[in-house]
This record gives structure tokens, C-alpha cells and sequence, in this order.
């Protein structure tokens, strides 16, 4: 069984996802690729809503409040979930600068250390209405934001992610990796890997590095002076098994860290 985005209503912020037998698994694979949409094969699994949550709160602030470089964060999907009060199976390291002097003692670079306990492919599990879950063609997703605030006279200027996985597979099994860098709703990098039954490897190292410029579409936008802005990055597994034996299996080592760094420049640059 597959699935096919449909667009939303006019003023519904939820993608939707609807189910359709007759679509091919090549065109599922290539869409859910291109599109980097993290639907959970008919279920919604995160929503522009939860972005414009955080948008809100950074726009409802007071001005006279002080920012805190790394502001608000969440992380949801199928394989993470967590906010900034309620982290569940996902948190973010407490090492990046909190002020103007930690930002200068650090060459004005901000590391965002997510640490994402349990993100790995697996089967859904059963759900509530008893439905069976499919066992031979599924996804784990988990998209991360984070609201980063330049301090006066500055500017983000640089945005880059990093991420260690190890992967298994047979020749029975195919695989995809993706991973999308945002900034705001602009996708400035892409990583994305696909293994069909040809390759067969076990416990294989790979390295997702997103660095904005690699294609002519994907680069980093000039920002005004002090522009608060919301980084995001998609990572999705995905397989397509012939059979319930076959080997697919992806996760993030380690300690499921996954690094997001921030370059911060001077707005006269």
C-alpha cells in the first residue's frame, strides 16, 4: 500500500495523506525524496502548525526582552519527538554560547547538539484501531527546528549540519537516506542516498554533511542585521522490503548526536 500527498485546503496548515494501491514504489521512492514531505505513510507526522507555534512565540515577545541565542526548539515525526519543556526521546546538548562573550570566545560559531535517543528504521508499531502495520515498505522521520537569535550588530551567516549513521542491508531490501537543511521555509542543502538490491553492506559508516551551495538552487540567503530565524533539518530512513526476513536497518551513532552549526557575522560584511 502506498501513499499520495494531497494539498491542503485553502487556510489548513496539515498536509494530508491519503492511501492509493496503484501507485509504483519507484514513484513513492522519488517523491518521497524530491518533496522531502515527512509523511508517515497516512499519517500526519508534523505539521506547519508546529513551526508557526514557534514563530509566534519569538514574534510575541516583548522587545524589551532579552533573546537568548539559542531560543525555542522542537523535534517531531515518526521516529522523535520533543519541545524545550517536555524533551521525550529527543534533547539538545547544553554546549552551545548563551552571550555576546561566549559567542566571541567561540569565534562567533554556534554548535546546536541534538541528541536523538532511539531515532532509527523500524516498523510502526500497532496502531490504535488494530490496524496491521505495514512490515515491507515504511519510514522513520524526524524534523528539527530551533529559533536562533543574532545579537545586535550581527547576522547569521552560515548554516551547516552534520550527522553520523550506520547502515545494514541486503539484496532483498532498498534503502533511502535524506536529509534537508532549512532556513525559515528555504532549503539551502540536501544529502540523500539510495541503495537498491545491488548493494549489500552491514554495519556500513556513512557521514551526512549539508553545506549550503552545492547546487545552484540550495544557497544561503543574505539576512538583515539581527534577524531572528528558525533552522531546520528532515532526516528520513526509508525501505522497501521483498520480505519480512529481508535486512533494512539505519540509525544515528554517536550517541545519536546531530550538529548544527551556525556562523555568525558581522552585518557591515
Amino acid at each position: 500500500m502506498g501513499a499520495t500527498i494531497k494539498r491542503p485546503a485553502s487556510g489548513s496548515r496539515s498536509l494530508v495523506c491519503v492511501r492509493d494501491a496503484d501507485v509504483p514504489v519507484a514513484r513513492l521512492l522519488a517523491e518521497f525524496v524530491t518533496r522531502t514531505l515527512f509523511v508517515n505513510f497516512c499519517s500526519l507526522v508534523f505539521t506547519a502548525g508546529a513551526l508557526a507555534d514557534v514563530s509566534r512565540g519569538l514574534s510575541g515577545a516583548k522587545a524589551s526582552d532579552p533573546k537568548p541565542l539559542v531560543g525555542e526548539w522542537l523535534a517531531a515525526g515518526s521516529g522523535c519527538k520533543g519541545t524545550e519543556s517536555q524533551p521525550g526521546n529527543v534533547r539538545i546538548l547544553p554546549n552551545a554560547p548563551t552571550g555576546a562573550s561566549d559567542l566571541l570566545a567561540s569565534a562567533r560559531r554556534i554548535p546546536i547538539v541534538f541528541e536523538l535517543d532511539g531515532y532509527r528504521l523500524r516498523p510502526l508499531e500497532q496502531s490504535a484501531k488494530g490496524a496491521t502495520p505495514n512490515l515491507l515498505h515504511y519510514a522513520r522521520e524526524c524534523a528539527l527546528r530551533v529559533s536562533l537569535n543574532p545579537p545586535s550588530g550581527m547576522r547569521i551567516g552560515s548554516v551547516t549540519a552534520r550527522a553520523s549513521t550506520e547502515l545494514s542491508k541486503d539484496k532483498s531490501s532498498e534503502l533511502v537516506v535524506n536529509a534537508v537543511l532549512k532556513v525559515g521555509s528555504l532549503e539551502i542543502a540536501q544529502e540523500q542516498r539510495l541503495y537498491d538490491g545491488s548493494n549489500v553492506f552491514r554495519n556500513r559508516k556513512e557521514t551526512l554533511e549539508l553545506i549550503s551551495g552545492r547546487r545552484p538552487d540550495q544557497v544561503m540567503p543574505t539576512l538583515q542585521c539581527g534577524e531572528s530565524k528558525i533552522i531546520g533539518l528532515d532526516l528520513t530512513f526509508l525501505t522497501k522490503k521483498q520480505s519480512k526476513e529481508a535486512l533494512a536497518e539505519a540509525r544515528v551513532v554517536d550517541g545519536g548526536r546531530v550538529t548544527i552549526d551556525v556562523g555568525l557575522e558581522e552585518c557591515g560584511l
